[in-house]
């Protein structure tokens, strides 16, 4: 099978490679190929090929072997549309509202912060869009000297989702998962020539979890004064049988008391005002010893989750809520320098969503937000108090071609192999195609995609860097 290599839409060599695309959900998309031709070529940088249907550009400088100068021996490797993202930084405004500052703690669910990745990435270059991304709550995501590319990792790392980059530019937060309707087994006329079993890298068993939620909304009376939302058992087990006790624990920041508040009515004449009639509770609610729902010396704060003003945290004004009408009045945002937040045109509209923290919240959510980070606790626990393993399955091309086998990133096949207990539908994590023969595929198959291991341990590095300049920050 032959390849046309191009510069410019301009052929600059024909080529018959021996190599293989390998493509990894939130991974690889590569082309290594290997080829050899009688007279030297000087391939660039951005040099293209077509590898099956999709386009593939070149990263770096080709290694040349001259054996003579009649034979040259070439490796290259080509990569996808999404390593264009690596060449754009993901900047932040500065004083005067231009993208400039490479740090950056925004607030915001996942639509807003992959729009910001976008503004980003269409400052450099042309067509980048936004597709399907799926509803999240707003978290905040810390960003130090990132790419663009890098920056999608940390969003779908905060948010647990996966992101897709599509070949026409366009970026999606979704997981795409379909039933292939194929299944293998290893054997001749079965589909597979080969299976091997992997533990999942970074995997560890826990049969006994300690859980805990966030610091927000439960007050300095809670449980005795616990720091962190608590179940209401010490922990959770399973499978101590089989492992004996493995002790882990881990903080789920994400589960914390709290209402998630639609703005009902707006002030046209004042954008610091909002109403949500569906309030269940009275912010200025008081008892013998003072205010039960405010923190006395602490604003409380909205947080919007939807709307122009979504990501903005912004402090309830003292004495800023009243009861009767249930409307709340907010303090204009004291960190953005070059634009009044909000204002007559970023603004509460009717139908936002918001969250209210720096509160004390009732009961009846503290009790909800337990049994929130029990229900987590419990999935976390049933995912990983088990071996987690991964299988890497090789192709039978006569098998394959035979039945014109096109299996997509993301599917779903029933893999059988009583020898490895093996009888599951598993999702296609990778692929790896020969470039000679489409039907020569190798597959990683597992339960769950995973960001690689060399970007989470960036993402783990990060995080540590930024805890300890906050702390300090907060000393100083």
């Amino acid at each position: 099978m032959k390849y046309a290599i191009k510069r410019n839409n301009n052929i600059i060599a024909q080529i018959e490679p021996q190599g293989n695309v390998s493509t990894k959900i939130m991974g690889e998309e590569l082309v290594n190929m290997t080829f050899e031709l009688p007279t030297m070529v000087k391939f660039q940088i951005g040099d293209s090929v077509n590898i099956y249907g999709a386009n593939y550009y070149l990263l770096q400088a080709p290694v040349v072997e001259k054996v003579n100068t009649r034979h040259f021996k070439y490796s290259l490797q080509f990569g996808s549309i999404i390593y264009e993202l690596s060449k754009i930084q993901l900047l932040f405004p500065d004083a005067e509202n231009n993208l400039t500052v490479s740090e950056g703690n925004p607030i915001g669910n996942a639509d807003l912060l992959i729009g910001h990745v976008l503004n980003n990435a269409n400052r450099l270059q042309n067509g980048w869009t936004k597709g399907t991304v799926i509803e999240t709550e707003a978290k905040q995501v810390d960003f130090s000297e990132d790419n663009c590319l890098s920056a999608l990792a940390k969003i779908a790392e905060a948010f647990e989702v996966e992101y897709w980059i599509d070949a026409d530019k366009s970026i999606h937060v979704v997981e795409r998962k379909s039933d292939s309707g194929y299944s293998f087994q290893y054997g001749k006329n079965k589909g597979l020539k080969s299976i091997t079993r992997n533990p999942l890298d970074g995997s560890n068993i826990v049969t006994r979890l300690y859980a805990s939620g966030s610091e927000k909304n439960i007050g300095a009376k809670y449980r005795n004064g616990a720091k962190r939302l608590k179940m209401d058992v010490p922990y959770l087990e399973k499978n101590t049988d089989i492992y004996n006790v493995i002790e882990h624990t881990k903080k789920f920041d994400e589960v914390y008391p709290k209402r998630i508040g639609t703005v009902t009515a707006v002030d046209a004449n004042n954008p610091l005002i909002f109403t949500d009639s569906t309030m269940d509770f009275d912010l200025n609610e008081r008892d013998g010893n003072g205010t039960t729902i405010l923190i006395q010396g602490i604003p409380a704060k909205v947080t919007f989750q939807t709307g122009q003003l979504a990501g903005y945290m912004l402090e309830i004004k003292e004495n800023g809520y009243h009861t009767a009408t249930k409307t709340f009045t907010l303090n204009k945002n004291k960190d953005e320098k070059a634009i009044e937040v909000p204002s007559n045109f970023i603004r509460p509209k009717v139908g936002d969503k918001y969250i209210i923290t720096d509160i004390v919240m009732p009961a009846s959510y503290v009790n909800n937000a337990e049994a929130e980070l029990k229900v987590k606790a419990q999935e976390y626990l049933d995912k990983n108090c088990k071996e987690r393993l991964q299988y890497t399955v090789v192709s039978d091309p006569f098998f394959f071609r035979e039945l014109n086998v096109n299996i997509a990133l993301g599917n779903t096949v029933h893999f059988i192999d009583a020898d490895l207990g093996l009888d599951a539908n598993l999702r296609i994590l990778s692929i790896s195609k020969d470039l000679q023969n489409p039907y020569k595929v190798a597959f990683e198959i597992g339960e769950d995609a995973t960001i690689i291991s060399i970007v989470r341990a960036y993402i783990e590095k990060e995080k540590q860097q930024t805890a300890i300049v906050k702390e300090q920050k907060y000393n100083a």
